[in-house]
């Protein structure tokens, strides 16, 4: 955490970032051993993975108090289902400030499934993200990402950790966003 911190503070003014926090804790396909829902965002703290992931939660939003005071331009990305903005921490950055959600789904930037995220920033200019996607419709035949069992239990198959990677057309895309906002940083 003390080298986060330090990468954060080394950051020039005007670049750019963008975080990602492990999303498994917090998504659907977890919600029955985190024990987490919206009204229990912390889930079941006496599990280490769910505790774990709360300190994760904790940390990225200080790194990006950080980051916003110093007039960095931040993304983070959070799957569509993630109970993640209901974590208290989160829920402070979201009243300390403007913070814009935009919309995206990772296939259109090269993302092995549709994969729908949200993106998170201070800067109103996320959307712009939009105008750099490099497959405009998606892929054309995304792989399954849960696996059905006769018993209607549901588990991840090995192409879910694969959808945790972010494509190269994402990163590229926000690297476009931040070069054609830097003047606003």
């Amino acid at each position: 955490f003390a080298y986060c911190m330090t990468l954060a503070l080394k950051v020039r003014i005007g670049g750019g970032t963008n975080t990602a926090p492990v999303c498994s804790t917090w998504t659907w396909v977890n919600r029955f051993t985190s024990q987490r829902s919206t009204f229990q965002p912390l889930g079941a703290v006496h599990l280490k993975s769910v505790t774990s992931a709360n300190e994760m939660v904790s940390r990225v939003i200080m790194t990006l108090w950080i980051l916003s005071a110093r007039r960095v331009f931040w993304v983070l990305e959070q799957p569509v289902n993630s109970l993640m903005e209901f974590h208290p921490r989160f829920q402070q950055l979201l009243t300390t400030g403007r913070i814009y959600r935009h919309f995206i789904m990772m296939g259109k930037y090269g993302g092995l499934t549709e994969k729908g995220s949200w993106l998170y920033s201070g800067h109103s200019w996320v959307s712009d993200i939009d105008r750099f996607c490099t497959t405009p419709d998606g892929p054309d035949q995304p792989p399954s990402l849960v696996r059905r069992s006769a018993d209607g239990k549901i588990t991840g198959c090995s192409n879910l950790k694969a959808s945790q990677a972010y494509p190269r057309g994402f990163g590229d895309a926000v690297q476009k966003c931040v070069a054609k906002n830097m003047r606003a940083l």
